[in-house]
């Protein structure tokens, strides 16, 4: 009778505790402004950024700078219209989860991507990358990100997140220290979530790029179901203002 209680009170343990040492939700909590994933969320079929004020390249107020579509159920195209026609296709499993990245130019790149939790850390890897991301996890939300080049302990980009007292994302710090070409940098970047209400929210977002005399202020304003409506961005002098058209089935 002894072993058959003592083992009924291991079986209880293990059922009755949570299970979140293998779940990758707190995942989601970082991807509150991430348009294409915003899109597959809500099931967006077509979105649109246009130009209202200033100008991109050869684009001009009325330009679409950016459109996004959705291919299917799970896959959410974006598309830069510029001289560089660059184009984005993301592809989510089924539990919504980033698990491929295509990016178009002048070749094709492809980005399969792995993510497995271990405790409250989630290291996420891709076959096609030397690049590796580790997130640190502390009562269920991300608190720290560190990407790295594998077989270097030097981090390449550190992020750390903040939440205010309703478990809402708050603040986001980046240092970059490694470019493209391996050079090294030192630029950083601060987001600034500020909550209206329970739906409608502010992103401002401030750069200081290579030097402490380029900085550069972006503001987003989202509708009541967290989508962007409406963009500025402040660059030295210089002041460029979109506007999002969404559309829904």
């Amino acid at each position: 009778m002894k072993y058959i209680l003592i083992l009924w009170c291991v079986f209880s343990f293990i059922a009755c505790s949570p299970d979140n040492k293998t779940s990758l939700e707190p995942l989601k909590k970082i991807d509150i402004d991430n348009i294409p994933y915003l899109m597959y969320d809500n099931q967006i079929d077509l979105a649109y950024e246009i130009i209202a004020k200033g100008k991109v390249a050869a684009l001009e107020v009325g330009d679409t700078m950016y459109y996004y579509n959705r291919i299917n159920d799970n896959q959410i195209e974006s598309k830069l219209r510029s001289i560089m026609c660059c184009s984005f296709m993301n592809t989510y499993d089924s539990l919504g989860f980033l698990s491929n990245y295509e990016m178009f130019t002048d070749y094709v790149e492809n980005y399969t991507y792995k993510r497995i939790r271990v405790e409250d850390t989630i290291f996420e890897s891709s076959l096609e990358s030397s690049k590796k991301t580790k997130y640190l996890i502390k009562d269920e939300r991300i608190i720290e990100e560190v990407r790295f080049i594998e077989n270097d302990s030097n981090a390449i980009k550190h992020i750390r997140y903040i939440y205010n007292d309703e478990d809402r994302l708050e603040k986001v710090f980046t240092t970059i220290k490694k470019g493209y070409n391996n050079e090294f940098i030192h630029d950083k970047e601060l987001k600034v979530y500020t909550y209206v209400n329970d739906s409608i929210l502010f992103c401002s977002d401030f750069y200081q790029i290579r030097d402490i005399d380029t900085i550069c202020r972006e503001t987003i304003k989202y509708n009541n179901i967290g989508f962007p409506k409406e963009k500025r961005i402040l660059f030295r002098e210089d002041t460029l203002k979109t506007y999002f058209v969404m559309i829904k089935d």
